[in-house]
């Protein structure tokens, strides 16, 4: 049997609203619609033959009560066997960029991740994914995510032993409950396989002086060498949320 296929199609106006609620998200509010055209031919036994080409664009999207701003998708395969994908959101005030690509044809299907962050406003994105942080943090941050490495191992398993990356936030302004929270930057984030990795930093203000840093693993053999330590208003932290009430100063000494 030939498990050959070409599939063209266009969508018009979905409603972002009834996709949601078919997925039962009860913490995410979405409204808006899509327009999309889309044709992909290849085998359904052999995804080293996918052929894609898309286009997606989001018309007045809200998520949470808040503007999405632009909002765009493409995908496109190359000769070579490579996918290509591109998102362009304003959801985080500025419009931000995020490139990735995987290459289908070759051992390990390699991967790779680039995104540059310009004044990414938070607001937004804890009102969309943590509304009840929203009312309390504010600020904006900004960096470079890179992101690399074969996602297939010898066996044809999906795996993230080989991934390697960085995420660095070259700037942050960081504001809660009204008051200013400092933390040093360059703020540096690797990832090697299993292994995440923050580089030691210090983040101060309106009573809390807290130095963190260490390996944290995102997998069950991954390692675990991470520690936080300083000092904590406790009242500070409680203005977090108005149904704590506590008072007085900490020091903490943790360590995973």
């Amino acid at each position: 049997n030939s498990y050959a296929f070409q599939v063209r199609g266009r969508v018009e106006n979905l409603d972002l609203t009834s996709l949601v609620n078919a997925a039962e998200t009860s913490d995410l509010a979405v409204t808006g619609t899509v327009n999309a055209d889309f044709q992909a031919s290849g085998n359904a036994k052999d995804i080293e033959q996918l052929n894609i080409q898309g286009a997606a664009q989001g018309q007045n999207v809200t998520i949470n009560g808040r503007q999405a701003g632009q909002l765009s998708l493409t995908a496109r395969t190359g000769q070579s066997g490579r996918l290509d994908v591109d998102l362009i959101t304003g959801i985080a005030g500025k419009p931000q960029s995020a490139h990735g690509s995987i290459e289908l044809r070759k051992p390990g299907r390699p991967v790779e991740v680039s995104a540059d962050l310009t004044d990414m406003d938070l607001a937004p994105l804890l009102a969309a994914f943590a509304p009840n942080l929203s009312s309390t943090v504010a600020g904006n941050i900004g960096g470079k995510l890179r992101l690399s490495g074969p996602t297939v191992n010898d066996k044809g398993e999906a795996t993230i032993n080989g991934l390697k990356g960085n995420l660095s936030l070259a700037s942050i302004s960081l504001v809660v409950s009204g008051r200013t929270i400092t933390v040093q930057t360059p703020v540096a984030f690797t990832l090697n396989g299993p292994d995440l990795t923050l580089e030691r930093t210090r983040i101060t203000g309106d009573g809390i002086d807290l130095s963190l840093g260490g390996t944290l693993g995102i997998s069950e053999e991954a390692k675990l060498n991470f520690a936080v330590n300083g000092t904590a208003d406790l009242e500070a932290i409680a203005r977090l949320n108005p149904d704590y009430i506590m008072g007085g100063k900490a020091t903490v000494d943790v360590r995973l």
